[in-house]
């Protein structure tokens, strides 16, 4: 977990920023994004939100997808939220992803979708999965 800016600057700062192709390159990536002490997760793999992993120079998001209250969500460990934070709207974090590329149309964010939709979520999608 990143448990500072200047922690996730330093380690930007030694990734080489060379045109290369996409193949051959390291990015910095944000396991489990979603889960953040930023939207109230009581076990986060981050402190920031979406948006200020975006800012500090992140470019790829790591998201588990469950279809779980009659919607995908992104979860960890648990997908039951009971009020606590321990899951997000996929539409949300999409939400916020596509509001910071709006303001930065020149960047580039990779989403990584890691699916853990069972095959009773798969029904219930239909032709949408």
């Amino acid at each position: 977990m990143l448990s500072s800016l200047s922690s996730a600057k330093e380690q930007l700062s030694i990734q080489p920023n060379l045109d290369v192709p996409l193949a051959q390159t390291t990015m910095f990536f944000a396991h489990n994004a979603y889960n953040s002490a930023a939207y109230g997760a009581m076990f986060p793999n981050q402190s920031l939100s979406i948006t200020e992993l975006l800012d500090m120079g992140v470019k790829g998001l790591e998201l588990d997808l469950y279809y779980n209250q009659g919607e995908i969500r992104l979860c960890h460990l648990l997908c039951a939220d009971y009020g606590l934070g321990l899951s997000m709207k996929l539409t949300d974090a999409l939400k916020e992803v596509s509001e910071w590329m709006q303001k930065h149309p020149g960047e580039v964010v990779f989403l990584k979708l890691e699916d853990h939709i069972d095959k009773a979520g798969q029904e219930m999608l239909g032709g949408y999965y």
